[in-house]
């Protein structure tokens, strides 16, 4: 599915350049006076449209938007975004040599089936 001509933001995979320019063109100073503000302009980025985002966001705007200094941070507010999209779960590798490790913090070695 190609690009919208009329969006240069629409795109077939989000990307964080495109979507912080299109925050910084509202605020450049990427920082928003209240949290209906941000959730505004955060809708309208690629990556809060995006089917990976949408399927684990939940409509949870407190894991995203972070308040500091008398405002909403939308840099980081875009940071957790992409993250909560595209974050991988850990390998099933990785669970089984962190079961492995004992109570004074050394490792048994797992064996492996060939």
């Amino acid at each position: 599915m190609p690009s919208s001509p009329t969006s240069p933001y629409k795109a077939d995979t989000p990307t964080y350049s495109l979507d912080r320019a299109r925050l910084s063109s509202s605020y450049p100073e990427l920082r928003c006076p209240t949290e209906q503000d941000a959730r505004m302009v955060l809708a309208q980025t690629a990556i809060y449209e995006s089917p990976p985002f949408q399927q684990k966001f939940q409509n949870d705007w407190s894991s995203v938007l972070l308040r500091s200094n008398g405002g909403y941070d939308l840099d980081v507010s875009l940071k957790k975004c992409y993250a909560m999209a595209f974050a991988m779960p850990p390998s099933p590798d990785f669970r089984a040599r962190s079961n492995s490790v004992n109570s004074q913090g050394n490792s048994e070695p797992v064996s492996l089936s060939i």
